[in-house]
């Protein structure tokens, strides 16, 4: 693919370090002062609570969630404001607190301890290293921050973008926009590693809860923290290592409330347990496990403060979702709230790939997740393929516990096998499996976990591409290296983005074939096709007209005598596997002319009857399908605002699947649908260029620019084609970074 213009390569200068040095301290700054204020809310809410003070962490981050969640609402989200906020919620330091420190049940082991702070000491370092680095992990720079960066450069993009992760509970990303608005990206992926290491006196705190001795958390503080996948995830933008803080933190408390009959635990327990919602969509099922064991209780009152806390946390993403979407889930449970925006299609496709990632065996999955990281997107450890040595302590009350919670905490992974979804439950069986040794064997078993986990003996067995930490990028971290450089260096999205930036204005529209760029280090807005509808039409519209037949279509028509009609349906008469699609309805008048189309017109289908329009927008390249395999009775209706003269129907199909076969209806004026043909003869249409027409209904959808990979399969096809024939689509090819172009539509 030579011979293509690059546009501009003039590349950012780069920053001398003494300018450097301020960024760095400005996310050191902007992370401490965001975790300060969240332990400060939280002191308050627990101030006549004797509790650990790694609790106050746990109970404050929702209420600063919260409160950042009101000021996106309003489109007040600004450094400022932040500012602000934060600095109100650190006011509430000055509220005294008297509550009688929580009473040591067992005498602290201080060899244990030692011994997991010598272990963990080293890997304290790596993960500062690498957190104080620019982010190069791909859900961060595209999802977390990529949301986060939107916001407070639109503050509307809360309430009015529409994509797959924009309509998620977005607790944590919240959170991180209050550090992201002082110290960018470094000071998110501080607050995050911070989660990461309040969950180790965490741990302890909950062993002591449970009267486990100190070598218990001890070891399972090791086993969990020096996972690979807990030290890659925990060190970036990521959710899941805040997930396992706040669900452990949910579980102190509930017992907590158990052991000390005290119901003034409940509603702290219910508000850290809704905020694991608000963390990850997917940790919902925790909230109705717990709540059921509160209801066990049979205690209305106990039962009410518990579920007002649960509501709090998790009734403002559900409704923002459903004043988004229609879907108070979305974008998942399509099927239950079929809705404009996301395709129930997609999503199960997305929920069948997750499930096996490409074909993942059962037998496979222990060697994937322990030894190898590569199939399964990260590894936590080999000491682990001794998990079932946890079963052990089934004879013992707290071991029952810990298995049954880490049961419940799994459920979420047995829908998508990825490696970080295991990490709540991994948090939990690290403690069951150390309770299930005697002392030296399991900070033997810790010490093995945490030599068989530093990243240069991991790559003594684990598969080249497993994702994981690869060492100490310190000059990055302290800035020795300019940031750009070293994105340019270890991160391709990042030019991708820096030719977005040389080319594109603040809030452009972007499809983004691929995801190729990184959305949180250019200020346009990237459309990605499976993570919308209106995105997965556009690229639908490139494909359609890609081949190089120049669009073989099909058509269908019916004519007959003179006929007043109040509205024409097309109906399936068969079923099949594959989807039924059209691209256009002409309506036929007097002579057989084409009656043109009125905005009055009320337009109807089952399934999907919000891509309608595209019926009768005149573009061929644009279509209506069902977005399912047909069903008989499936059906397209288009009532007219008044009685018309009708003397045919000519319909436009992409594709035409014998096993499919149509009839026409119509609708005479005070009478039921009458049929008109049981069986619309198909024959194929003149070939038409659709190139053109594809590329403008992208830009009447104000989409100014295309990314796209060129190469020989997949996606690349179709980037290939554009890229070869510029002026038959009309686009203009931009420039490229390695093997990703960008184009302006002309």
């Amino acid at each position: 693919m030579t011979g293509y213009p690059f546009g501009s390569t003039t590349e950012l200068s780069p920053l001398p370090y003494n300018e450097c040095l301020p960024e760095l301290l400005l996310s050191l700054i902007g992370a401490a002062l965001t975790l300060a204020a969240a332990w400060a809310a939280g002191r308050f809410l627990l101030r006549h609570l004797p509790v650990p003070p790694v609790l106050f962490l746990a109970a404050g981050a929702p209420l600063l969630s919260l409160a950042i969640f009101g000021l996106l609402v309003f489109s007040a989200a600004s450094a400022p404001a932040f500012l602000t906020l934060l600095a109100a919620m650190l006011a509430l330091l000055f509220f005294p607190r008297r509550v009688e420190p929580v009473l040591e049940a067992e005498p602290r082991d201080r060899g244990a301890r030692l011994l997991a702070g010598c272990i963990l000491g080293p890997y304290g370092v790596l993960y500062i290293v690498n957190a104080l680095a620019p982010e190069i992990q791909p859900d961060a720079y595209n999802y977390h921050l990529g949301l986060v960066s939107a916001w407070l450069r639109e503050p509307s993009a809360f309430t009015s973008r529409v994509g797959f992760y924009d309509v998620l509970p977005l607790g944590l990303q919240t959170v991180f926009a209050a550090a992201f608005s002082l110290g960018k990206h470094t000071a998110a992926k501080l607050v995050h590693l911070a989660l990461l290491a309040a969950t180790v006196p965490l741990l302890f705190s909950l062993g002591r809860r449970l009267r486990l001795k100190d070598y218990v958390p001890a070891a399972a503080s090791v086993l969990y923290v020096c996972s690979p996948v807990a030290g890659i995830s925990g060190t970036a933008s990521y959710t899941d290592a805040a997930l396992v803080f706040f669900m452990l933190a949910a579980l102190w408390l509930l017992l907590a409330w158990h052991g000390q009959d005290d119901d003034r635990y409940l509603l702290p327990a219910g508000l850290v347990m809704g905020f694991c919602y608000a963390l990850k969509i997917s940790a919902l099922v925790l909230a109705p496990v717990a709540l059921v064991w509160v209801l066990s209780r049979r205690r209305a009152r106990a039962s009410l403060l518990f579920a007002a806390g649960l509501v709090l946390a998790i009734a403002p993403w559900m409704i923002r979702a459903a004043a988004l979407t229609g879907n108070p889930l979305a974008p998942l449970y399509n099927g239950l709230f079929p809705n404009p925006h996301f395709y129930e299609s997609t999503e199960k496709q997305l929920a069948q790939m997750l499930r096996n990632y490409g074909g993942v065996q059962a037998f496979e999955v222990p060697a994937e997740l322990t030894l190898k990281g590569r199939r399964l997107q990260g590894l936590i450890g080999p000491v682990f393929l001794l998990t079932p040595l946890a079963l052990l302590v089934l004879r013992r009350r707290a071991g029952r516990l810990l298995l049954a919670a880490a049961a419940i905490a799994a459920i979420p992974w047995f829908f998508n096998l990825g490696a970080r979804f295991l990490m709540p439950a991994l948090a939990l069986l690290s403690v069951a499996l150390a309770l299930s040794l005697p002392r030296r064997l399991a900070l033997l078993l810790a010490g093995i976990q945490a030599v068989a986990c530093w990243p240069q003996v991991v790559d003594l067995y684990a598969d080249r591409d497993a994702w994981r930490l690869r060492g100490m990028p310190w000059r990055a971290a302290l800035r020795l290296e300019p940031e750009p450089d070293y994105l340019r260096r270890v991160l391709p999205a990042y030019r991708v983005s820096e030719m977005v930036e040389r080319h594109a204005r603040p809030g452009d529209r972007v499809l983004d074939l691929a995801t190729s760029s990184a959305a949180a280090y250019h200020r346009a807005e990237s459309l990605t096709p499976w993570h919308s509808a209106e995105a997965e039409r556009l690229s639908d519209a490139l494909k359609l007209a890609s081949p190089l037949e120049r669009g073989i279509l099909f058509q269908a028509r019916e004519q007959w005598s003179n006929q007043i009609l109040m509205g024409l349906r097309v109906r399936t008469r068969t079923t099949a596997e594959r989807e039924w699609s059209a691209l256009e309805i002409e309506v036929l008048g007097e002579e057989g002319e084409e009656v043109r189309p009125d905005r009055r017109w009320i337009l109807d289908a089952w399934p999907n009857p919000w891509e309608t329009p595209a019926l009768f927008d005149r573009n061929l390249s644009t279509r209506w399908t069902t977005r399912q395999p047909v069903r008989t009775g499936m059906h397209v209706d288009v009532y007219f605002q008044r009685p018309i003269l009708t003397t045919g129907v000519r319909l436009v199909l992409p594709w035409w699947d014998k096993e499919t076969s149509l009839e026409l209806y119509g609708l005479p004026p005070g009478q039921p649908w009458t049929l008109l043909s049981a069986a619309l003869e198909i024959k194929s249409h003149a070939p038409v260029n659709l190139r053109t027409s594809a590329t403008q209904s992208l830009r009447r959808q104000r989409i100014r620019y295309i990314l796209t990979p060129v190469g020989y399969e997949g996606i690349g096809l179709l980037g290939r084609t554009l890229v070869d024939n510029p002026g038959d689509w009309g686009v203009e090819v931009l420039e490229h970074a390695g093997d990703v172009y960008m184009l302006a539509i002309r």
